[in-house]
């Protein structure tokens, strides 16, 4: 099997230190990243790590309403500049990802058996991370993920799409790509482990940054949001940063999170799996998983636990 180049377009905004550990760990297996960054003053950020495959260039800055339309329109704008430049460097594939997505598992190999002839677009399926309230790290410390299809998930569950780079192809928004493609086959072999909102501030920061969108994708009435978790996320946080009092934000938050008795059972059920992708930091941890209830961090505290810097 020959594969010979694979590239991942992300549009990104805020960036933070793990997307030093994202770029690392996605330069393991893909050729080249085309990072868009929504900020121009983030260009020059030194979060950004140096290598010469990590392209690193100001996004479109189209807007059309609210920061949450803009968003989506830029990320599609972003695409397709990127198929453009896989085109004339002649990249055979591109993968449309967010910053807190990760394929999995990062190996050539996988991609090899996965992207093959004659097949030109991929949909790679996700799992969604289980909310916790606090982790330094959630690419290393956010280990059990609910399972696509086994168990309802907060955001998206329709996967990402990888295409076939050639003349003819677009970016329908950040989940699918269109014209000179057919009919895209499934991947459960190749998964996108999805670090939705994997803590209480990283959930606060988003919806805060999004601020008061309308109900619908594009700010398109033809086209309306039926993810309940998205708009009460929206109506929550807006509530609480008008009146400075975090605890309605905080039982929302609690709602979310599983407890490790509810973690544990499941697993057993085969709703819930366990992956880290990027290992934590720490000598003497060893490789087998372990158990929910042993986990201080890199599993899920209890529902019940309080945020120790919660607002």
């Amino acid at each position: 099997m020959i594969l010979t180049s694979v590239a991942i377009t992300t549009t990104a905004k805020n960036v933070d230190c793990s997307i030093r550990e994202w770029c690392s760990y996605h330069l393991q297996v893909v050729d080249r990243i085309f990072l868009w960054l929504d900020d121009p003053a983030e260009v020059h950020s030194p979060l950004i790590p140096s290598d010469r495959r990590l392209e690193v260039q100001v996004g479109t800055q189209s807007e059309v309403g609210s920061v949450h339309g803009n968003l989506m329109v830029r990320q599609e704008e972003n695409a397709n500049r990127a198929l453009d430049l896989c085109c004339k460097q002649g990249i055979e594939w591109i993968v449309h990802l967010d910053i807190d997505e990760i394929l999995y598992p990062a190996d050539r190999e996988t991609l090899a058996r996965v992207l093959i002839e004659p097949i030109d677009q991929v949909i790679i399926m996700n799992h969604e991370v289980c909310a916790q309230w606090f982790a330094e790290s959630p690419f290393r410390q956010c280990n059990y993920f609910k399972l696509n299809g086994k168990f309802p998930f907060n955001f998206y569950g329709n996967g990402k799409a990888a295409v076939r780079c050639r003349d003819g192809v677009f970016a329908r928004g950040a989940h699918r790509f269109l014209g000179n493609v057919s009919r895209p086959i499934i991947s459960r072999e190749l998964v996108l482990l999805h670090y939705a909102c994997a803590t209480f501030d990283r959930w606060l920061k988003k919806y805060a940054l999004l601020g008061d969108f309308p109900d619908f994708w594009w700010d398109d009435p033809r086209h309306p949001i039926g993810l309940p978790f998205h708009l009460k996320s929206r109506d929550v946080c807006k509530q609480c940063l008008v009146n400075g009092n975090f605890s309605p934000a905080m039982d929302f938050w609690k709602q979310n999170v599983l407890s490790a008795t509810e973690i544990s059972r499941l697993v057993g059920e085969d709703k819930v799996g366990w992956y880290q992708p990027i290992p934590e930091l720490v000598p003497e941890q060893t490789a087998r998983t372990p158990s929910p209830s042993a986990q201080n961090g890199g599993g899920l505290p209890g529902a019940d636990t309080v945020p120790p810097h919660a607002p």
